[in-house]
């Protein structure tokens, strides 16, 4: 479900992706599907979320794909510039 989200581009989805995400009970393939939806729809609000995770994330195939969604929103930022 997160994927066809972030294909949509769903931005009424950022806030319950972002809650998913912060759930570290979760599966983490979960959230790490969440982490890409959130970076596909492009919402700059999470970008702090996600920044703040970083340094938290124990789990590394959540850690690689955070890094990426990070690197994919911060590169949206750049284009602004």
């Amino acid at each position: 479900a997160a994927e066809s989200l972030g294909r949509m581009r769903a931005k009424e989805a950022v806030n319950p992706l972002i809650e998913v995400f912060q759930n570290t009970k979760s599966d983490s393939s979960v959230r790490i599907q969440a982490a890409h939806a959130l970076a596909n729809i492009g919402d700059l609000k999470a970008l702090p979320v996600l920044e703040k995770a970083l340094y938290a994330e124990k789990d590394i195939c959540v850690l690689n794909q955070l890094r990426k969604a990070v690197g994919k929103l911060r590169k949206k930022i750049n284009q602004w510039k």
